[in-house]
């Protein structure tokens, strides 16, 4: 069950990246799916829902400094949640929750904006178009993370990897 839920889970990674490159988008459906597939995963593995909240709590401090700066910082309004990160990429971040236990999901969130980061600073050099694809980029750096842990044979779940 669990191969079957990750090959799902990388297909509709590809899919979330090429329509976010594509039209700076991504369709709510499939974040909707996303949610479904890693609950599903998250249920099947029988992890915790201590997990799930440590990771929210962590999300929701995070996206919420990041607001409380935009207002501090930014004398015009937006109508925008947070100015710079569009509704798709937050939802994003929801939904990928369930994969991760507490350490890992802060290490693919860091990890994973910097190397967006870098990404779109290289790949900017040849496009018109300056707003950034997080989720896309994140899209395909969770298939790498994911197979580099499969390649250990380690779960997303031990943070015995960071740890050691």
């Amino acid at each position: 069950m669990n191969t079957i839920l990750l090959i799902l889970l990388i297909v509709l990674l590809v899919i979330l990246f090429i329509q976010d490159i594509k039209y700076r988008l991504i369709h709510v459906g499939l974040l909707v799916l996303l949610s479904f597939i890693t609950l599903t995963y998250w249920y099947v593995n029988n992890f915790k829902v201590s997990i799930l909240l440590f990771n929210f709590a962590f999300i929701i401090l995070n996206l919420g400094s990041l607001k409380l700066y935009t207002i501090m910082t930014k004398k015009e309004k937006t109508d925008d949640l947070i100015y710079g990160l569009g509704l798709g990429d937050i939802l994003f971040f929801i939904a990928i929750i369930p994969l991760f236990s507490t350490l890992n999901y802060m290490l693919f969130f860091i990890s994973g904006l910097f190397i967006s980061m870098l990404t779109h600073l290289l790949v900017s050099i040849k496009l018109k178009n300056k707003l950034i694809p997080l989720a896309g980029y994140l899209s395909i750096y969770l298939i790498c993370f994911i197979g580099y842990f499969k390649y250990l044979n380690k779960s997303l779940y031990i943070d015995l990897l960071l740890l050691n």
